[in-house]
């Protein structure tokens, strides 16, 4: 194997193993995954059900889950690696149907050099679900990898194949509105041995790959660490690029269904030179955040949030009381909607320990607090992931160190006022090193975690977490969340050039809903002219005449969309041209004598005026 492969086989090892060591910390190479299932408390109302996965297949003895994600209580779906009997990496899945995981190897035909990884999965429904990460092939090639899920079967593909010139490319994350319609994000190298960043659209048939940031990216080197997905025309990609100074800039780039348009966020903050987005979530097209890190101008690092309105991106530092040590990130956000957001990752203090947080943005402000104080009485915390369901659920999770210098992991659950931390996988986590890489909830009483832990013989275990609330006999009806119903009564009406739709909206489903106006003309769709949100009407301007308009309206959010019936047909004609009325009229014509004129004529000093109809001078005079 050359030198130049071998680096690239470090660079996605370092991939697969990132978040496993922080702060020094030694990743051990550990070897086999064993089967144990328990239940705990972690909360006065939640309880959770610790299981191992991918027992069967790692027989090699080393299994993660990166990435985890749940469209409803009885469909989930966890995403890792495992190690074979041959000491070779494959990439996993796990399918949960409410009572059981089931695992899956993916990628197998195509990882020929062995090692592989799912480093993110996302689910629209137990029918709908993308994976995706890398593998090696038999030139020891790293290619990215897409495995799309029908309910059934995973399909695997490589992504981005035209674009890898450079033999590396990996899909660090995937987001799915529905299942004709995903983006996998990551990066690419040239023949140059540049790098670049990597988006790839899917349209239920098709990935169409891209790069992002080209006009940026002047330092070769650049990389989409997360991408969120609202609708099939509402998408933003996070990660960084480098200038032509090396220097690192925080990027975001948004998609309208067409374009991708890439932008710089926090550069007025980023005086010294090293930006980073690590994670983004939109609750609507013109509602989202970005959550990351920027250095100032003494080389200390601060925690960054970025709000997108639609048009602009505002940013902030979070947790600036709380950086007594100059060290702060966000490894995670979360949106539920334009004024409910949560972002969670670490800071240092100033005696140089590490403690979790998070900050919740109510649409105004963000409010910064410690969570797993109590817990962590060895000084290192973060958060990894952090999950939103709801204005009042939300959950965190990662890891913290006690007394011993043993690692626990743990969640943290919001109930929209207190954060309740909590030690999960403790009778699993017999080695003293657990951490949580990933939380997901598809309500507020169902939410899993994933990640991994160590035995008594430092072997790394994979496990999942099942989060539920506990029996009642006083329990509050549950909010049913769900895609919205369609409007009605949509109708038109015509005034000068201008259709004004009005409609009753639909269900919201109790969700952010907005609803996209699309045109007809002449019965033949034309597609969207309009979207508005808490609004009932909409006007239409510059319609031609001699046309026939009718309009249907569709409800979205991110469960889903309804259409309404067509409306009424509107149209207006062109303006009437009258032809002018012909009338004979006898004519008396009189013949008026022509008119005299008057000249002046000059002789020397003699001035002489003749008049007549045609007046000449006399022989000797000149006109004056």
């Amino acid at each position: 194997m050359t030198i130049l492969k071998s680096l690239k086989l470090l660079l996605i090892k370092s991939e697969i193993l990132r978040g496993l060591a922080r702060y020094g910390l030694a990743v051990l190479t550990v070897a086999s995954v064993f089967v144990v299932v328990s239940t705990n408390a972690v909360a006065a109302n939640v309880t959770t059900l610790d299981s191992e996965i991918a027992s069967s297949l790692n027989t090699g003895g080393n299994a993660v889950v990166n990435s985890v994600s749940c469209s409803s209580a009885s469909s989930c779906v966890a995403g890792g690696y495992y190690l074979d009997s041959s000491n070779k990496s494959q990439s996993f899945v796990s399918v949960y149907n409410g009572t059981t995981w089931t695992d899956s190897e993916i990628a197998g035909s195509l990882n020929t050099g062995g090692f592989a990884t799912v480093n993110s999965v996302s689910c629209s429904s137990a029918s709908s679900c993308v994976a995706g990460g890398s593998y090696v092939d038999s030139s020891n090639e790293i290619q990215a990898l897409v495995s799309v899920y029908n309910g059934t079967t995973w399909t695997d593909s490589e992504i981005a194949g035209s674009l890898n010139t450079g033999g590396v490319a990996v899909v660090h994350s995937v987001s799915c509105f529905s299942a004709s319609s995903c983006v996998a994000g990551g990066s690419y190298v040239d023949s140059s041995n540049k790098a670049h960043a990597l988006v790839s659209v899917y349209n239920g048939t098709t990935w169409t790959d891209s790069e992002i940031a080209g006009s940026l990216n002047t330092g070769g080197f650049a990389v989409v660490n997360s991408v969120s997905c609202f609708s099939a025309s509402s998408c933003v990609a996070g990660g960084y690029y480098r200038d032509a100074s090396n220097k690192a800039h925080a990027l975001v780039s948004v998609y309208n269904g067409t374009t991708w348009t890439d932008s710089e966020i926090a550069g007025s903050l980023n005086a010294g030179g090293n930006a980073v987005v690590n994670s983004v979530s939109c609750s609507s097209a013109s509602s989202c955040v970005a959550g990351g890190y920027y250095l100032d101008s003494s080389n200390k690092a601060h925690a960054l949030v970025s709000v997108y309105n639609g048009t602009t991106w505002t940013d902030s530092e979070i947790a600036g009381s709380l950086n007594t040590g100059g060290v702060a990130v966000v490894n995670s956000v979360s949106c539920f909607s334009a004024s409910s957001c949560v972002a969670g990752g670490y800071y240092k203090v100033s005696l140089n320990r590490f403690q979790a947080f998070v900050s919740v943005y109510n649409g105004s402000t963000w409010t910064d607090s410690e969570i797993a104080s109590s817990l962590n009485t060895g000084g290192d915390a973060g958060v990894s992931s952090v999950t939103c369901f709801s204005v009042s659920s939300c959950v965190a999770g990662s890891y913290y160190r006690d007394s011993s210098n043993k690692y626990h992991s743990f969640v943290s659950v919001y109930n929209g006022t207190t954060w309740t931390d909590s030690e999960i996988a403790s009778s699993l986590n017999t080695g003293g090193f657990a951490v949580v890489n990933s939380v997901s909830c598809s309500s507020a009483s169902s939410c899993v975690a994933g990640g991994y832990y160590y035995d008594s013989s430092h072997k790394s275990q994979s496990f999942v977490s099942v989060l539920s609330s506990a029996t009642s006999t006083t329990t509050a009806p549950p909010i049913i969340y769900s895609k919205p119903t369609a409007p009605s009564n949509v109708t038109a009406s015509m005034n000068n050039g201008t259709a004004t739709v009005s409609f009753t909206p639909g269900n919201s489903g109790n969700l952010p809903t907005y609803n996209q106006i699309d045109m007809l003309i002449n019965g033949q769709s034309v597609g969207n002219v309009c979207n508005v949100t808490g609004a009932t009407s909409c006007p239409i301007t510059n319609l031609g005449p001699d046309v026939a308009f009718s309009f249907t309206v569709t409800a979205i959010n991110s469960k889903g969309s309804a259409t309404s019936a067509v409306s009424n047909v509107v149209s207006y004609a062109s303006p009437t041209t009258v032809a002018p009325t012909t009338t004979t009229t006898t004519t008396t014509t009189t013949t008026m004598p022509p008119a005299k004129q008057t000249i002046t004529c000059v002789k020397g000093k003699i001035t002489k005026k003749v008049t007549a109809v045609k007046p000449v001078c006399p022989a000797g005079y000149v006109k004056k």
